[in-house]
């Protein structure tokens, strides 16, 4: 998840510093910030926990949380909102393909002078960068995917964790032909829907080194990328 500031406010870059703990200027006067998050209930308490402890420190800025759904609803609104002018002065959105979707340079405030620039990690930049120019900042705690196995009838089954996504397959069939459920998956959200597909990144990045690059400037594609492709293959596997 990634920070973004909106270009509408006229504090300079330094809001994402004042928003987010980092050292800041003295203000002649009151600020009033708005902070735009998903509502998903551990993105809520990160940032009401955050306003609290930097209101706490900042008397003279007031920020409020704003909240928004999360997954295919979500995206429109943060488009739209942009689109309208009608953006929150500091929002939280996806980095990535998705961040260049928003088209950063027309409707984000340009960090890559900000001092704080210098603790963050490269890898981390070049999903946040258009044109040589930084739009984002990192938030919250890293994270991880996985699939869970339930115990007890991988052990009725004797079945082992598969290694590979044959030996995965293998057993899904195995605990079908049983009549038991061998997937519990939704597939109903954008998020759940794209598990695989994300999941399989970095066998796509191995296979083809610049693919990630050439898929943001549209030289690569999905439909034309056999590595890529693969993980689309595994969401059709799963839900036969």
């Amino acid at each position: 998840m990634t920070v973004m500031t909106s270009r509408r406010l006229l504090l300079t870059a330094a809001a994402v510093a004042l928003a987010f703990g980092f050292n800041r200027p003295s203000l002649a006067e009151d600020v009033a910030l708005t902070f735009l998050v998903d509502n998903a209930p551990s993105t809520a308490k990160m940032a009401d926990a955050l306003v609290a402890d930097f209101a706490a420190k900042n008397p003279g800025i007031k920020i409020t949380v704003e909240t928004r759904p999360g997954g295919g609803d979500g995206d429109n609104i943060v488009k739209t909102r942009l689109a309208t002018g009608d953006m929150a002065d500091v929002f939280l959105y996806n980095s990535g393909s998705l961040f260049q979707a928003i088209n950063p340079p027309k409707n984000l405030l340009d960090l890559t002078a900000e001092p704080f620039m210098g603790n963050l990690l490269e890898s981390f930049k070049t999903v946040v960068t258009t044109n040589g120019h930084v739009y984002g900042a990192p938030i919250g705690q890293a994270m991880g995917g996985g699939v869970l196995y339930n115990k007890k009838i991988y052990a009725d089954l004797g079945l082992s964790v598969p290694k590979t996504w044959a030996d995965f397959m293998k057993n899904n069939a195995a605990i079908k032909a049983k009549g038991k459920v061998a997937v519990i998956q939704t597939f109903k959200d954008t998020w759940t829907s794209q598990l695989f597909v994300l999941g399989d990144f970095f066998n796509v990045s191995t296979a083809e080194p610049n693919f990630a690059a050439d898929y943001t400037a549209n030289k690569a594609k999905y439909a034309t990328s056999a590595a890529a492709a693969k993980g689309f293959q595994h969401q059709e596997d799963v839900f036969k």
